[in-house]
């Protein structure tokens, strides 16, 4: 059975491909254009801009910390690891491929729990109670090839697209 996570993989759409290249940089000037966007409909004073940023900038970085934390604390192996070395985990139902690689490069940190993820669910949160809404149209386009323009209609849709480019980058 192939993974989606595959650098060859046959069931991995181009789309998801995009998402998960996308979403392999960092994450926070996504979000910040997210607070953005959503800042320039309402028409903000600046003291209200400052605000936000102080909130997103504050749950950004106290997720980033909880994120490494519980990562070294579980040290759980990477996709990459775990498939290639099936045979020596206490999972039967995984078989082995010692050939297997990534569509994205492995970072050099444990697995669990998704830091993109973390970040990500503290920023969209913050967002939604700030604006106390959900709902944020905004494009993305990052530099140079780093990815394609992305489009969003909600912080929730950009919490479920990070949670599967998570995998779909393999």
């Amino acid at each position: 059975v192939q993974s989606v996570g595959a650098r060859n993989s046959t069931t991995r759409t181009a789309d998801q491909t995009a998402a998960a290249i996308f979403w392999s940089a960092n994450e926070v000037p996504i979000l910040n254009a997210a607070a953005r966007a959503a800042a320039q409909t309402r028409n903000l004073s600046l003291d209200d801009h400052a605000r936000l940023f102080a909130l997103l900038y504050m749950a950004e970085a106290d997720a980033t910390v909880v994120a490494f934390k519980v990562k070294y604390a579980h040290n759980s192996w990477r996709p990459i690891t775990a498939i290639r070395n099936a045979t020596s985990t206490v999972n039967s139902a995984v078989i082995a491929d010692p050939g297997w690689e990534p569509l994205l490069v492995t970072p050099p940190h444990p697995e669990y729990p998704s830091a993109h993820c973390i970040v990500t669910g503290a920023a969209a949160e913050v967002l939604r109670k700030f604006f106390g809404s959900d709902q944020v149209k905004f494009t993305y386009t990052p530099p140079p090839g780093a990815g394609t323009t992305r489009s969003f209609a909600s912080f929730s849709q950009v919490e479920k697209e990070v949670e599967d480019a998570r995998v779909w980058s393999g």
